[in-house]
């Protein structure tokens, strides 16, 4: 499989070469800022079939944009993320609706480890031009070879 590491934007079809979600439980359209070992912000255009967003779905939408941070670290790349723990989970009542665009950013918290990793995440969108934020917390992953 043709691993993709590159700074700056990530297509569909790039996150489909690292990512083993597929329709509908891909939650990640593209990504608009790809620094890698550092950081991503992914996007989601929200269409009718995926109102109403729930917070589950929210959720997963963050450790999809983690994991493709931690899959394109080349020490990271053949090896399968899985999400096992979240901390500091703070919700924002959020009216999330068909044509909205979601954005998250992901971080690494410290270094990640051989088995295991923390990153940070923000999820927002905009609104009459503002930043609203409805999601943010800590996600935890550890590595399956």
């Amino acid at each position: 499989m043709r691993r993709w590491f590159c700074n700056g934007n990530l297509t569909k079809q790039q996150i489909l070469g690292l990512l083993a979600h597929r329709e509908p439980f891909l939650f990640v359209d593209y990504a608009v800022e790809n620094k890698i070992g550092e950081s991503i912000v992914a996007a989601k255009l929200l269409r009718d079939e995926d109102v109403p967003f729930f917070r589950h779905k929210q959720l997963e939408f963050m450790g999809q944009a983690g994991c493709l941070l931690v899959k394109q670290c080349p020490e990271f790349s053949e090896k399968f993320p899985v999400f096992v723990g979240m901390k500091e989970i703070r919700w924002e009542e959020e009216i999330l609706e068909p044509g909205c665009t979601l954005y998250c950013k992901v971080n690494f918290r410290g270094i990640p480890r051989e088995r295991f990793g923390i990153v940070e995440t923000v999820a927002w969108k905009h609104s009459t031009d503002r930043r609203r934020i409805f999601c943010s917390g800590e996600l935890w992953f550890s590595f399956i070879n």
